[in-house]
């Protein structure tokens, strides 16, 4: 499972790597390792209802990303809202190259 999330999210599955293969946690880190494995739930396709809830969780909810809305007919097999987030960024780096902040656009 872990090497899966590798394509997801590489920081994370470094750090579960570290965690969960290295056997490198603590008790008390379990329950945000969990949450961490969670937020690759919809790139894995896999939903909470799939992965189920651990009898002794009973503060913890599971939130599945919520289904895309059809746009023009058209409905995304994929998630596209990440895709979406990098035209802003690059519409943020247009308008600092237009104000000469170089620097900041490296950032």
């Amino acid at each position: 499972f872990v090497p899966l999330i590798a394509a997801c999210n590489p920081t994370l599955y470094q750090f579960l790597r570290e965690k969960l293969i290295g056997q490198n946690y603590n008790v008390i880190e379990a329950e945000s390792i969990v949450e961490r494995i969670r937020t690759t739930y919809d790139c894995l396709g896999i939903t909470c209802d799939d992965v189920g809830q651990h009898v002794s969780e009973t503060n913890t909810i599971c939130v599945d990303t919520p289904k895309l809305d059809g746009l023009a007919g058209y409905q995304p097999g994929n998630d596209v809202r990440q895709y979406a987030l990098l035209d802003l960024d690059i519409l943020e780096a247009s308008i600092l190259m237009e104000m000469k902040a170089y620097t900041a656009v490296d950032e």
